[in-house]
C-alpha cells in the first residue's frame, strides 16, 4: 500500500471520529437550542361549580360536670399512746387473813376482791410509778399465826400497809399497829380503834347505833321496846357489845334485853336461835350477820313465821330480793346498792368477770368491800406521793401524808362520804343509810346518808 493510501484511510478514519465525536463535544460545550413552539389553542374549559351547602354542624359540647375529685390523703390518726410510766419503787401489802377456817366464807371474799383489784390498778401503771406486790398469807383465823406473820412483815423496808379482814387479829394487834406507826386498811369494822392507824369503810363505833336511832324514831309504845340480840361469834358479828351499843341502850335510853344470842359461822341453820329470841318476847330483832349466814337467817325466819317481829340488820343484805324475806326488815348500808350505777361497781363487776366468775360464787358484799379496801389503797398512794417522793415512802408517811389527809370520798361512788383524821377518838366519819323492801318489790331507802352517834365520843368503850 502507497504512501498516500495509507494518507487517504487515515484521514477518513480521521473525519470519521470527527463526526461520531462532535456530537459528544458539544453537549459539554455550546448547545444549540431548538425551540420547540406548541402552541397553546385556547380551549373552553367547562368549569363546573360544586356548591356545597354548609350545614351547621351542631359543635358537639362537652359539658364540663364538675367531678369530686377524691384525692386520697394519707390520714395519719394520732392513737393515743399511753406511755408506760417506769416503775420507780415495788411497794408490798400483805393480806393476812383467814383464806380457810370457820370465817373464810367472809373474809377469803375481801382478799380475793382487794387482789382483783390491785392487780388492775398496776395494769394501769399503779400510782405515779408505785406499784404494789400483794401477797396473801392464810391465818386459818388463827391469832397467833396472824401475829408471827404480821412481826415478820413490819421489818421489810418495802412494806407500804396490812392488809386484813380478820377482825380478831385486828382486835389483838391494834395497840401494835399504833406502836409499829404501821396503817391497815381493813374490810371489817371491827377492831378500828385506837383510830388513826386502821382504816376502813364503816365506822364501828357508829355503825350499830345506825339501828338503834331509828328505831327510836319508829318505836311508838309507851313502854320501852325489848331487844334480842343475835349475832355471829366472831369479832365482827360482836361489834354491837364490843363498842358498848348494847350497854348504851340499856344505861341511857332504857330499853330491855330479853335474848343475847351468839351462833357460829358454821352453823348451817339458825332456828334454834331464832326461837330463842321469839319465846322471849322480843319486840325488834337486832341482827349482825352477813354473807351467807344473813340468807340462812332470812329464810329460817319466815320458815318459823317470825315475820312479825321486826329485824334489824346491821349488815347489807342487797342481795337479797325476795319481798317475803324480807318482810318486816330495815338492814344499814355503809354502801352504796350494788344496782347503783358508779365506778366502784363498774370496776367491781369486770373483776370479777375476769378474774373470778369461777373462784368466788356468788358475788357476795365482801368481794366488793376487796375492791373498795383497793380503792382505798390506791386514794391513800395518790395523797401521799403529793407530799413525799416514791423513795421516800415509809407505812408511816403513808398514814400521816397519805390516808389521813383524805376527806369527803366515796370511794368511786361506793359508799356515803368518809373523812379520816389522825388524833381523833373517833377514827373518822362515815355516813350510812338505812334501806327496805317496798311493797312494789323495789330496795327503798327509808333514811338518806346520815352519821350516827359515835359511842366513842361517849366515853364508851371495848368489853
Amino acid at each position: 500500500m502507497k504512501g498516500s493510501d495509507m494518507v487517504r484511510i487515515a484521514t477518513v478514519v480521521v473525519v470519521a471520529l470527527l463526526l461520531v465525536a462532535l456530537p459528544l463535544l458539544g453537549a459539554c460545550g455550546e448547545k444549540e437550542v431548538v425551540k420547540e413552539v406548541v402552541k397553546e389553542v385556547p380551549v373552553e374549559k367547562e368549569v363546573v361549580k360544586e356548591v356545597v351547602k354548609e350545614v351547621p354542624v351542631e359543635k358537639e359540647v362537652i359539658k364540663e360536670v364538675p367531678v369530686e375529685k377524691i384525692v386520697e390523703k394519707e390520714v395519719i390518726k394520732e392513737v393515743e399512746v399511753e406511755k408506760e410510766v417506769p416503775v420507780k419503787r415495788w411497794m408490798k401489802v400483805p393480806s393476812i387473813n383467814a383464806m380457810t377456817g370457820p370465817a373464810a366464807v367472809q373474809t377469803k371474799p375481801v382478799t380475793v376482791g382487794c387482789d382483783d383489784y390491785i392487780k388492775y390498778l398496776n395494769e394501769q401503771g399503779g400510782v405515779d410509778g408505785v406499784k404494789i406486790k400483794f401477797e396473801t398469807i392464810d391465818t386459818r383465823y388463827e391469832v397467833p399465826l396472824a401475829s408471827s406473820t404480821y412481826k415478820k412483815y413490819r421489818e421489810d423496808p418495802d412494806l407500804l400497809c396490812i392488809h386484813t379482814a380478820q377482825a380478831s387479829f385486828v382486835e389483838v394487834l391494834k395497840a401494835e399497829f399504833e406502836k409499829d406507826k404501821i396503817p391497815v386498811v381493813a374490810g371489817s369494822p371491827a377492831g378500828l380503834v385506837p383510830p388513826g392507824w386502821v382504816f376502813g369503810f364503816m365506822c364501828a363505833p357508829s355503825k350499830s347505833m345506825d339501828m338503834v336511832e331509828y328505831w327510836q324514831e319508829v318505836w311508838t309504845e309507851d313502854r320501852p321496846p325489848k331487844i334480842a340480840w343475835l349475832y355471829a361469834d366472831v369479832a365482827w358479828g360482836l361489834t354491837p357489845l364490843i363498842y358498848g351499843v348494847k350497854d348504851y341502850v340499856v344505861d341511857e335510853l332504857g330499853w330491855e334485853t330479853v335474848a343475847d344470842v351468839a351462833f357460829p359461822l358454821t352453823n348451817t341453820t339458825l332456828e334454834t336461835e331464832l326461837s330463842k329470841c321469839k319465846k322471849a318476847g322480843a319486840d325488834v330483832i337486832f341482827a349482825v350477820a352477813g354473807g351467807r349466814t344473813v340468807d340462812i337467817l332470812l329464810k329460817d325466819r319466815l320458815s318459823l313465821g317470825m315475820q312479825d317481829i321486826p329485824l334489824m340488820s346491821i349488815y347489807d343484805i342487797w342481795h337479797i330480793t325476795d319481798p317475803e324475806l324480807l318482810q318486816n326488815v330495815v338492814w344499814t348500808q355503809t354502801l352504796m346498792p350494788w344496782t347503783t350505777e358508779c365506778e366502784a361497781w363498774d370496776i367491781s363487776k369486770e373483776l370479777y368477770v375476769q378474774y373470778q366468775s369461777d373462784k368466788v360464787d356468788p358475788m357476795i358484799a365482801t368481794y366488793n368491800y376487796g375492791v373498795l379496801t383497793g380503792i382505798l389503797i390506791e386514794e391513800g398512794l395518790k395523797k401521799a406521793l403529793g407530799k413525799v417522793s416514791p423513795e421516800e415512802l415509809t407505812p408511816e408517811l403513808f398514814c400521816l401524808e397519805g390516808l389521813n389527809r383524805i376527806s369527803n370520798f366515796n370511794y368511786k361512788g361506793g359508799t356515803g362520804p368518809h373523812t379520816y383524821e389522825l388524833g381523833v377518838n373517833t377514827g373518822w366519819e362515815s355516813k350510812a343509810s338505812l334501806w327496805k323492801m317496798s311493797e312494789d318489790g323495789k330496795h327503798t331507802m327509808v333514811k338518806d346518808w346520815f352519821t350516827a352517834t359515835n359511842l366513842w365520843k361517849l366515853g364508851y368503850r371495848p368489853q
